[in-house]
């Protein structure tokens, strides 16, 4: 079977569940927006934290071994826990890691998304 390896990025996605979540909506004439409002230094009650591995290499290089594909994502991330989060989630889907850079230099990436009341989590 050929290999098949992922260049792009490796990210640390940490989806956040609020309930209280407060939008404010825009109707433009191309399309409908939302966006989360949060007062500036108000604390929020979240309801739960989930973190998931992200990233174009990293997602793709997901989908690839699960379709039963030998592949291997190569990208930079930290030494860091979330660049060590990302290294152990790929290995748990068979995604060879040898290729991936882990650095002193620069933190792993991380992306921050507020859930709403009804708001998909992510597999």
């Amino acid at each position: 079977m050929k290999k098949i390896m992922t260049i792009g990025s490796g990210m640390r996605d940490v989806f956040v569940q609020y309930e209280g979540v407060e939008t404010l909506h825009l109707h433009t004439k191309e399309e409908d927006l939302a966006y989360v409002c949060m007062r500036a230094g108000r604390k929020i009650e979240i309801q739960n934290i989930m973190y998931y591995c992200g990233g174009g290499a990293a997602n793709s290089a997901v989908s690839f071994a699960r379709a039963g594909f030998n592949v291997e994502a190569f990208f930079k991330i930290g030494s860091d826990p979330a660049g060590n989060f990302i290294v152990k989630s790929l290995a748990k889907e068979n995604v060879s890691t040898i290729h991936i850079l882990q650095t002193d230099q620069a933190p792993t990436g991380n992306f921050l998304l507020f859930l709403g009341r009804r708001a998909i989590v992510p597999y």
